[in-house]
């Protein structure tokens, strides 16, 4: 039972990686949260990795261990990479236990981390915080890691609960055809859905028929590198949203029109091809959707051949991508397990921007973990002060509220939005 790589050859850092992965996948999918654990973990294994080291400096715990001599031969760099992996999995693991012990699928999830440290050859009872052996420095490690994040605003101690956030307008019956217009709706702000007789999340899990605010707190959470610009919240802002009767009240409009145009893309009696070859899609600048595609395969020098598909296919495999499923790591784990992919390649050479000495297994996955996730729990930290301070509504809120209230096309005739229409 657990999470474990395929490759004994691995480090101990993609080991402790593929831990974290696997407990996000039976948790309540948590995007900003399971962020901020993978980046706290790897940050763990680095303050572990570079107290073995002369030049490196730990993020929140800096010590200069003292390195063991195992085999009573004399210290050499089997002795100091045997050091390094045992703190570092010392240090993870007892983060990792800390962050999923009251985890949907903790019962799983810590039995599998046990069961790591087992194959390891370490033993969790190795809880002291004294002395040189690589086990104490690696729970020193880990117990700074959970006091300096303690009460970083993620609300952690009380389950990442926040109760000071209440929605602007009421849920939004999703089993209702129709939408039932309220006196003091508001199109502009978010809307919790409603979920009639039972809800599950993509996992299947059980959760709340009135759907709420994920990480409504996260503009309070202590990021990585991020400064506030000015005297607002936001760390990097983007501009106001187009609204509904206000500014950008066009560009409202013409957003809703895209939603219906590519959700009819998903229609399976649709019977239109599309051609998705990289040499015909893709290579955007960024932002954009303006790519024509790549000229060449760079692997083997010549042009992509085409790849004709049904456009239905297409756009269902991209919509079922984007809704995760039921065994997914979230947005965050996704990068983790590209990074993972890319790493296993053996055409990588794993040097610094390219350059450089090559790496070592552990090395390179120390560093790769830590400046990934660390721009992840920054990103995932703007992102959701975004979301928190402009509060905006959500595509189904917009498309249903606009439908209710008709047509403005032709004058005369009851309604208030111009008639939506589109060349599919």
């Amino acid at each position: 039972m657990g999470f474990f790589s395929e490759s004994s050859a691995q480090s101990v850092a993609r080991k402790w990686n593929e831990q974290n992965l696997g407990a996000i996948r039976l948790d309540i999918p948590h995007p900003p949260v399971h962020a901020r654990n993978l980046f706290h973990v790897s940050v763990a294994m680095w303050d572990a990795w570079a107290a073995y080291d002369d030049v490196a400096v730990g993020y929140v715990h800096n010590e200069n261990a003292i390195i063991i001599d195992v085999d009573n031969n004399g210290i050499d760099e089997e002795d100091l990479h045997k050091s390094r992996e045992e703190a570092i999995s010392y240090a993870a693991f007892r983060v990792l236990k800390s962050r999923y012990q009251n985890s949907v699928g903790n019962e799983i999830t810590l039995k599998s981390l046990s069961n790591q440290m087992e194959l390891l050859g370490y033993e969790e009872s190795k809880d002291s915080l004294d002395g040189p052996h690589p086990s104490a420095v690696g729970n020193r490690v880990a117990n700074s890691i959970l006091s300096f994040f303690w009460d970083d605003g993620s609300r952690e101690s009380d389950g990442y609960k926040d109760d000071t956030y209440s929605p602007e307008n009421d849920a939004l019956p999703l089993d209702e055809p129709r939408f039932t217009l309220l006196t003091t709706f508001n199109p502009n702000h978010w809307q919790p859905l409603a979920f009639g007789d039972f809800a599950l999340t993509q996992n299947g899990l059980e959760t709340d028929l009135i759907q709420k605010y994920q990480g409504s707190q996260w503009h309070l959470v202590r990021p990585f590198s991020l400064k506030r610009k000015g005297l607002g919240l936001l760390y990097d802002d983007p501009g106001a949203p187009p609204m509904l009767g206000a500014i950008g009240d066009e560009k409202f409009k013409d957003n809703i029109n895209q939603v219906l145009k590519y959700s009819s893309w998903l229609d399976p009696s649709d019977n239109r091809l599309m051609n998705i070859s990289p040499g015909n899609y893709g290579n955007n600048s960024l932002g954009r959707m303006d790519g024509s595609g790549y000229e060449i395969n760079p692997i083997i020098g010549e042009p992509y051949p085409d790849n004709i598909v049904l456009r239905a296919d297409y756009g269902r495999v991209v919509a079922e991508y984007w809704a995760d499923g039921p065994d997914s790591e979230t947005p965050p784990g996704h990068w983790n397990v590209l990074a993972n992919k890319v790493s296993d390649d053996s055409r990588l050479i794993k040097k610094i921007e390219g350059s450089g000495p090559e790496l070592s297994e552990l090395e390179w996955d120390v560093k790769c973990y830590f400046a990934l996730n660390a721009a992840q729990h920054d990103a995932a930290t703007a992102a959701w002060t975004c979301k928190r301070i402009y509060d905006y509504g959500r595509p189904i809120t917009m498309c249903r509220y606009m439908g209710s209230k008709g047509q403005s096309s032709e004058k005369g005739i009851p309604g208030s939005f111009e008639e939506i229409s589109y060349d599919p």
